[in-house]
């Protein structure tokens, strides 16, 4: 795994927590896991796609 991909990763978390952390939701169960890992990946993804970019550096 490169550098780009672990920066990536390490966003995505801190976006995708501080998102579960401002929902007023309580439910846990399987389609809720399903959407939060949907989320996490397509953030994740235009993360890297962005930091991909040479642009950017």
């Amino acid at each position: 795994m490169d550098d780009t991909k672990k920066y990536a990763i390490e966003l995505t978390k801190d976006i995708v927590v501080a998102k579960l952390n401002s929902t007023n939701s309580d439910t846990s169960n399987r389609d809720a896991g399903k959407a939060i890992g949907n989320m996490f990946e397509e953030i994740c993804n235009k993360i890297y796609e962005i930091c991909s970019t040479e642009n950017i550096k």
